[in-house]
């Protein structure tokens, strides 16, 4: 008897090719967020205001250039929340 077994459990709902089920909540989420802060906004910039926080929400859910496991908001989190008084030495590969 054959059986199988799953080799990866952290599989994300892909909507899209590259839109997961994640990606569209977060960017709602973001734009709510955006539309509950335009009274803030001065009326002439507002169409400009709302392209600068779908462009900032589609970049911030996108992947990680330096990171590919995470997010580029999770590596934001991580790069203030990380600790500096410790010293960790970069590999350098050199060819």
């Amino acid at each position: 008897m054959i059986f199988n077994i799953p080799k990866d459990i952290n599989v994300e709902m892909k909507i899209f090719n590259t839109l997961s089920f994640f990606d569209i909540a977060f960017i709602i989420v973001f734009m709510a967020l955006a539309k509950i802060l335009s009274p803030f906004v001065y009326t002439r910039f507002i169409i400009v205001y709302y392209i600068f926080c779908f462009c900032s929400a589609v970049f911030l859910t996108s992947k990680s250039i330096s990171n590919p496991k995470r997010r580029n908001f999770q590596s934001i989190y991580l790069a203030f929340i990380r600790n500096r008084n410790i010293y960790r030495r970069l590999k350098i590969d050199k060819e």
